[in-house]
């Protein structure tokens, strides 16, 4: 009998319950980069499994570091992550009968002033020294928001939430 510990696996420190199997992770791992102009605002769903945390910084550029995770190298070569006019989303091969795991994570950074929609499932979402209109929320995972200046809307239904 195997158990799962969902709120380890949103911290990275358990395999992840999906679909009454556990799913461990640990095959596969790469970054991707990619470096993007600012829009002003960035839309980015981490769904199903990932998480997001977004940093503001003083340059005028986008940088979104992905860290894809996958059974494997070739079932990590299926995922391709998007960006365009700020929208941020990951598509990949379809999971089914217990084969091609994979997540997506994403930590981007972004001039301060900055619109925000972020949405995660199952993954936890930190926004750190933004200055802009943030809607963020989760299923299952912490919040952490700190530095913010703005209209600020964010929610879980199952985390913690830190506000700083």
């Amino acid at each position: 009998m195997k158990i799962a510990f969902p709120l380890l696996a949103v911290l990275g420190l358990a395999p992840i319950a999906w679909g009454g199997q556990v799913i461990d992770l640990d095959n596969y791992k790469e970054i991707r980069e990619i470096p993007t102009a600012f829009t002003g605002s960035m839309d980015v769903d981490a769904s199903p499994v990932g998480a997001i945390t977004v940093r503001a910084w003083e340059q005028p550029e986008v940088l979104i570091r992905a860290e894809v995770e996958a059974d494997s190298a070739a079932i990590a070569a299926q995922v391709v992550i998007t960006e365009s006019a700020g929208v941020v989303r990951a598509t990949g091969p379809v999971e089914g009968n217990g084969t091609r795991h994979w997540t997506v994570g994403y930590e981007i950074f972004l001039p301060p002033a900055a619109d925000l929609a972020l949405k995660a499932n199952v993954g936890a979402i930190s926004v750190l020294g933004v200055a802009g209109k943030i809607r963020c929320g989760t299923t299952v995972g912490a919040l952490q928001l700190a530095s913010l200046a703005g209209d600020v809307q964010c929610a879980t239904s199952v985390g913690a939430i830190s506000i700083a």
